[in-house]
């Protein structure tokens, strides 16, 4: 027997109608759809995955965030004490 799709908000049955089904697909209706976005925006929802140690580095030498200018970092003569960035004359 085959199932019908259901919303994940609200666990209504997704709409038969092919056109309406595709603009608001897996979602019953804009209003869930923009339900589980808000849901998203304010971190209800999280993809949890155990990340290699190797990676974390790789971000942190990436990333724009500032970093603890006590670790060791290839970049560590680049920061100042409370992790303010200067340029290569010294300027903040």
């Amino acid at each position: 027997m085959i199932l019908r799709r259901t919303c994940p908000v609200c666990k209504r049955h997704l709409p038969e109608d092919p056109a309406e089904a595709d603009r608001v697909f897996p979602f019953c209706s804009q209003r869930c759809k923009q339900i589980d976005l808000f849901r998203w925006s304010e971190g209800k929802y999280a993809i949890i995955e155990n990340i290699d140690p190797a990676v974390i580095e790789l971000l942190k030498m990436q990333s724009d965030v500032p970093f603890d200018p006590d670790e060791d970092h290839p970049d560590a003569d680049l920061y100042g004490a409370e992790g303010e960035s200067f340029d290569s004359e010294g300027a903040v």
